[in-house]
């Protein structure tokens, strides 16, 4: 007997490259936490300390943890810094955060990890030989190639860890005006940042690219969504528009 590990979106690998498997493997399929599941996390601790937190406001802090308990456990943390939470009290009382200080919390949560080297080094793409790539007007005011509007694309709301490509599609074709990538640039794009972040972390999965006949992008660790999300890192990377004076 042989066991094997693969990601959710892999399962069949083993499958498909070797049929005369087929029906000699039994799957044991583990669940990446939900919202609900990372949602306790927050009320349970917020309770312990004394502070009955809503929540819709729990929600949206699980939202951004993205499968990922540990990732829970940091927003929280960082949440009691921002409003100056540092020890428990003896009778329960509510309290609310405000967008500001849940935007605050988000942000500095970021601070926790580091992926500004894979995301400026996806930002500039492979080097190119002859002809330079097509820059295009985007969005958030700036000016890019197809692998800018494409971390846009990852980065925009609602942030998934899944990406289709006709979901990914019609994402980057909303970032770019007027005009946006032709799809086998876009393809390209994707699979070119799957191998610089394998290239840059060998014994980590951050970004895959599954090709024909699935075309999916899938953000495989939960840290990289969310440093891209919400750092300034990409922003940082950005080209403004001239305009005229």
């Amino acid at each position: 007997k042989i066991c094997t590990a693969s990601v959710p979106h892999r399962s069949d690998d083993v499958v498909r490259s070797n049929p005369e498997l087929r029906g000699r493997i039994r799957a044991v399929d583990t669940k990446p936490w939900s919202e609900d599941e990372l949602l306790k996390i927050g009320k349970t601790g917020f309770l312990i300390l004394g502070y009955n937190v809503q929540d819709a406001t729990l929600r949206k802090l699980a939202r951004e943890a993205f499968t990922s308990p540990q990732l829970m456990q940091a927003i929280c943390l960082q949440a009691c810094f921002t409003v100056g939470i540092y020890e428990s009290l003896d009778d329960v009382i509510s309290r609310e955060f405000t967008p500001a200080e849940i935007r605050a919390t988000l942000q500095e949560t970021a601070t926790r990890t580091d992926f500004g080297s894979l995301i400026r080094l996806m930002h500039e793409g492979p080097k190119t030989r002859g002809t330079e790539r097509k820059d295009y007007d985007l969005e958030d005011g700036s000016r890019g190639d197809v692998y800018r509007a494409l971390l846009l694309a990852i980065k925009r709301d609602p942030a998934s860890m899944s990406l289709p490509w006709n979901n990914l599609s019609r994402r980057v074709q909303s970032i770019c005006r007027p005009d946006s990538p032709q799809a086998s640039s876009l393809t390209t794009a994707c699979s070119q940042i799957a191998r610089i972040a394998k290239d840059m972390y060998p014994g980590q999965r951050i970004v895959d690219w599954d090709g024909e006949p699935n075309n999916l992008l899938s953000i495989e660790d939960p840290y990289f969504l969310y440093y891209l999300r919400w750092s300034d890192k990409l922003d940082s990377l950005k080209k403004i528009i001239a305009t005229a004076p």
